[in-house]
């Protein structure tokens, strides 16, 4: 029982999130996007990131890769940027208690090509 309280515990603290990070080294503007949920059972949503803002969301299911794509599209689009390549997406999961109560995180990474300056 107090292990899965202590898991309950971290959940909240360490609850759902989406992350959108843009990186500009190396000649090459590159997006990562990571969404993150809490479930149990495999199937029932505990916790999860709020596309549209800072706190997590209860009983909803945002974190996807459908999420990921739209959170690259609003990058692409508030950064000035004219085509996406190479996007990857994958899928990672961290098990708390084994077959109750996991992480599950959603990865999306591409390649932002800028509009190249007329001269």
């Amino acid at each position: 029982m107090k292990s899965f309280l202590f898991a309950i515990a971290a959940a909240i603290i360490f609850a759902g999130c989406c992350n959108v990070e843009i990186c500009r080294e190396g000649g090459h503007d590159m997006c990562y996007i990571s969404t993150s949920e809490w479930v149990i059972i495999d199937c029932i949503p505990l916790f999860s990131g709020n596309p549209n803002g800072r706190f997590f969301l209860i009983f909803q299911d945002t974190a996807n890769i459908e999420t990921n794509t739209k959170l690259l599209d609003k990058a692409v689009n508030q950064g000035n940027y004219i085509e996406v390549l190479n996007p990857v997406n994958y899928t990672t999961e961290e098990s708390m208690i084994p077959f109750i109560f996991k992480r599950k995180l959603f990865h999306t990474s591409a390649e932002l090509v800028m509009k190249k300056a007329e001269d």
